[in-house]
C-alpha cells in the first residue's frame, strides 16, 4: 500500500509538482494550497508524512505551526519543511528542511529518504 503523504505549498503550480513528483516514486499525495484546509484535512485522514512550504503569506499560517499542530495528533509524523533562507535555522530546528523553491524531484527523493521507501520506480 502507498504511503499517503500532503503537500501544502501556496504556490498551486509549484505543488503539484512536487505531488507529482512524491507519486512517481509510489507515494499517494494529496495537495493544499492552504495550511488551514491542509490541518483540517491531517485531523481527518492522518498521513504519513507532510511536506510542507514554511512561509504561505502575511497573515498566513506558516509551515512550522502547521507542522506542530499536525504533530499533535500524530507525533509519529514525518516532515519535511521547504524552508526560504530566512526561516532555515528556525525550521531545521523541528524537521528536516530543503530550501525553497525545492526542486520537486529532490524533494520526492528526501521524502522517500526519511521515510525509509525505496526511490526506485516499480
Amino acid at each position: 500500500m502507498a504511503a499517503r503523504i500532503v503537500v501544502v505549498h501556496p504556490d498551486a503550480e509549484h505543488g503539484s509538482a512536487i505531488a507529482s513528483a512524491c507519486c512517481a516514486l509510489g507515494f499517494k499525495a494529496s495537495r493544499f494550497t492552504d495550511p488551514i484546509d491542509a490541518i483540517s484535512y491531517i485531523e481527518r485522514s492522518p498521513p504519513r508524512a507532510l511536506v510542507t512550504a514554511v512561509w504561505f503569506g502575511e497573515g498566513k499560517l506558516h509551515g512550522i505551526a502547521l507542522t506542530l499542530m499536525a504533530r499533535l495528533r500524530n507525533p509519529s509524523l514525518t516532515t519535511l519543511l521547504i524552508a526560504e533562507p530566512l526561516h532555515q535555522a528556525e525550521a531545521q530546528r523541528i524537521a528536516e528542511c530543503v530550501p525553497a523553491p525545492g526542486q520537486p524531484a529532490v524533494i520526492a527523493e528526501t521524502l522517500s529518504r526519511l521515510i525509509g521507501i525505496d526511490s526506485a520506480p516499480a
